[in-house]
């Protein structure tokens, strides 16, 4: 048999974008996994931050989404690495600057901040994200320990295991046992072509709801934002101070309250919207993607009703 009876399969190509430096997360530490990942797929590493995740802000959101952009059709997939800090944000950030996806954006890093541990943890971490970068799987999600879960449906764990993060059932897409098992029934299938949407809202005022709040200056605070969402998660009902202060003071912005916890309707001014089901980091970057693409108040509850990538917990 000569050379030429014989088929070459192309290897997958998958691209590594680090976005995270800092002393507990070392070049060596992604570096010496690569001899591993390689075996799976051809991977190229774009070194993206060297800030620590920590200090990362919307325009680095805006740019890592730029930049997945740009190469959509020359890889399989992508993974993200990322610390802890602030991965929600950015996972979630890029769920709504990259929508209708046609290939997988798998963020992984690291929970442990001992040496030993953390090269077994980012080891195992990015073999597992690399097996399933190579599906054709159109989400945005998160891959610690053995669980692959939507980002945008992501909370922080307090479990002692590598799974740093937990999602409900409806955010659960997979596991990682002795290979890549994927919830096909979970995934959310978008429609039309890969879009990347060019700007975030950055003039938003967060509130997080204290019997401290000093309206009077909070008025000065929102003089010149265009939205306002409030934490509110451990209410039950919401202060009358501070009704009559989004009725009066910001009538005329769009106003998310965020909370899990409300049992009967509420009787509110127009402009505000309330969100149950949706994580708190989804729910501030849904409303920075939301507000940057809508022009009045009611246009912006319409697009946080709707499930844009799977965000909203069934």
């Amino acid at each position: 048999m000569t050379a030429s009876n014989f088929m070459v399969i192309p290897r997958k190509k998958i691209i590594l974008f680090i976005c995270h430096q800092s002393a507990s997360l070392r070049p060596q530490d992604w570096q010496e996994p690569m001899a591993d990942l390689n075996i799976i797929a051809d991977v190229e590493p774009v070194l993206l931050f060297t800030q620590p995740s920590a200090d990362l802000t919307p325009q680095t959101w805006f740019r890592l989404a730029k930049e997945i952009y740009q190469r959509l059709n020359k890889a399989e997939g992508f993974i993200v690495l990322h610390g802890i800090d602030n991965i929600l944000y950015t996972s979630s950030a890029v769920s709504f600057l990259l929508q209708n996806l046609n290939k997988s954006i798998i963020f992984a890093g690291v929970k442990s901040d001992q040496p030993d541990s953390r090269k077994i943890e980012i080891r195992a971490n990015l073999i597992n994200a690399c097996q399933t970068a190579t599906y054709k799987l159109p989400e945005v999600c998160l891959m610690f320990g053995n669980r692959l879960i939507r980002a945008s449906q992501s909370v922080e764990s307090n479990d002692a295991s590598l799974n740093a993060f937990n999602a409900p059932l409806s955010g659960t897409l997979g596991r990682i046992d002795f290979s890549v098992r994927i919830y096909d029934k979970a995934v959310f299938n978008p429609k039309g072509k890969p879009k990347l949407f060019d700007s975030l809202n950055e003039k938003i005022q967060t509130i997080t709801l204290s019997p401290l709040i000093d309206y009077k200056n909070l008025a000065s605070q929102i003089a010149d934002k265009e939205g306002i969402v409030v934490n509110a998660n451990s209410y039950r009902n919401l202060p009358t101070e501070l009704i009559n202060f989004l009725s009066k003071k910001a009538a005329d912005l769009p106003v998310v309250i965020w909370n899990q916890s409300f049992k009967d309707p509420l009787f509110l001014p127009k402009n505000i919207i309330t969100i149950q089901n949706m994580t708190w980091p989804t729910t501030v970057t849904k409303f920075m993607w939301a507000t940057g693409v809508a022009k009045n108040p009611k246009a912006v509850k319409e697009l946080m009703a709707k499930n844009i990538a799977g965000e909203i917990i069934s």
